[in-house]
């Protein structure tokens, strides 16, 4: 029965996390002026990670896809720990690599302080830009 109820819990849990994900995606898609296509995200990726307090927590990255121009589709993640969003990138010309920030701060140089908190290098938004976004207090903010 034990077996039964954390999967049951598993699940609920994660259909909350995903609601969350999709409101991010639609959020930063509007934010940006991009069109955020078919209203869904999907689960590409589930683990177990730290969170900054050394618990572990689950990990899960939702793929979406959004569109520039209403005649293309690009891919879109939006990485949570537990049901905090840690990031989220909008690839406009699908690059291979990853925001620097874990959870126990950057792995690579950030690209400066705000008080305690290490903000990722800016990137220059064009059509071949890696949007990032920041999500300081529930909010959305471009880092660009």
């Amino acid at each position: 029965m034990g077996i039964f109820g954390a999967a049951g819990w598993y699940w609920y849990a994660g259909m909350q996390v995903r609601e969350q994900a999709i409101t991010v995606g639609r959020r930063a898609c509007a934010d940006s002026g991009l069109q955020f296509l078919d209203e869904t995200v999907a689960l590409s990726r589930a683990r177990f990670a730290r969170n900054g307090s050394g618990q572990l927590q689950f990990q899960r990255d939702y793929r979406f896809e959004f569109s520039d121009t209403g005649n293309n589709r690009r891919p879109g993640i939006v990485r949570m720990l537990g049901t905090r969003v840690e990031w989220i990138s909008l690839r406009m010309d699908q690059p291979r690599w990853r925001l620097a920030a874990g959870p126990r701060g950057p792995r690579q140089p950030a690209g400066r302080m705000i008080g305690d908190r290490a903000v990722p290098p800016r990137v220059a938004r064009s059509s071949s830009a890696l949007l990032l976004f920041d999500f300081q207090d529930g909010q959305t903010d471009l880092l660009a």
